[in-house]
């Protein structure tokens, strides 16, 4: 049987990318896309969701909104790389819909509806996620797994910040949210820009322009959606994308798992994923690894999924 999946997304040019990719995969049942700030606002991140939505004649999937600030701070979104309607400023319809309800208590009901068969795929920042566990001290124990597109590990050449010099853009919108989900004693796959900002996983400006010949409706959509984003960068990273696969296909990513935690209260390094890196040595700080890790990634067997999941359509 397919696995079940709730995808925690704040779309985000990637994050519809991958509410695509989650719809056309035969492998997971998506039963439900919970929504939270992230990219742009909670109520942008709503209607883009229904937007995407209804562009592939989805509607039936069930949308929850959450969390619209983090936990503490206030919340800050990325229009320069997303646009200011967080999808690229394209030409597609609003849909007159309501959310079928809140996103924690979704989060919460589900899991205590199918115990260990929930996988939550979470590729914003970890503010719902970390709700859910605060008011449902057991729902670590109940989850099957956290997916998480977020962090930078120092692992590759690519495991450094882009919201900060070491903070990468997810977890520095809410480290206290990151860090009680990875202290919370769940099942945690941590995929950082050390896989998602791999050349391997990236759009070429000659391969977006064979996606937007060759692509179907959603290649043209692809291509008006990231034309300011080619501006800015040599080509398309797709984190968001990578991410889910994992859920996916196991052999996409490969993983280690380590010690991390989050920095809090650096002027310089709030939000940084701490990894130790350290193997049999007794040393200060030296703890149990807690969460899984991503170190490398299969870039064809990604590309592969993504033309013949999203692009083809």
């Amino acid at each position: 049987m397919p696995n079940k999946i709730i995808l925690d997304t704040d779309p985000g040019i990637d994050d519809a990318l991958a509410i695509i990719l989650a719809v056309n995969s035969p492998e997971i049942e998506l039963i439900g896309i919970t929504t939270t700030y992230g990219n742009v606002e909670i109520e942008k991140a709503v209607r883009n969701t229904f937007r995407i939505l209804n562009f592939i004649g989805r509607l039936d999937v069930p949308v929850y909104r959450g969390a619209y600030k983090p936990i503490i701070e206030e919340p800050h979104t990325i229009d320069v790389i997303h646009g200011s309607d967080g999808l690229g400023d394209i030409d597609i319809p609003a849909v007159d819909m309501e959310p079928a309800g809140d996103a924690v208590e979704f989060m919460i009901k589900a899991v205590n509806m199918y115990p260990h068969e929930i996988t939550i795929v979470s590729i914003g920042p970890l503010t719902n996620l970390a709700l859910a566990i605060l008011i449902d001290p057991e729902f670590p124990n109940k989850v099957g797994k956290i997916i998480s597109m977020g962090g930078a590990f120092g692992l590759t050449p690519y495991g450094y910040g882009n919201d900060t010099p070491v903070a990468e853009f997810n977890i520095y919108s809410d480290p206290e949210a990151a860090k009680i989900v990875y202290d919370s004693g769940a099942e945690v796959y941590a995929i950082g820009l050390d896989v998602t900002n791999n050349p391997k996983t990236m759009v070429s400006p000659e391969e977006r322009e064979k996606i937007r010949v060759e692509g179907g409706r959603i290649g043209k959509l692809f291509y008006e959606m990231t034309r300011s984003l080619a501006k800015l960068s040599h080509g398309i990273h797709l984190h968001d994308p990578v991410a889910l696969s994992y859920a996916i296909d196991r052999e996409i990513l490969s993983f280690k798992k380590y010690w991390v935690t989050v920095e809090l209260v650096g002027r310089y390094t709030r939000g940084q994923t701490i990894l130790d890196r350290r193997e049999g040595l007794p040393g200060f700080l030296r703890e149990t690894p807690n969460i899984y890790v991503a170190y490398d990634v299969d870039g064809d067997a990604f590309k592969k999924l993504m033309w013949n999941r999203v692009f083809s359509r």
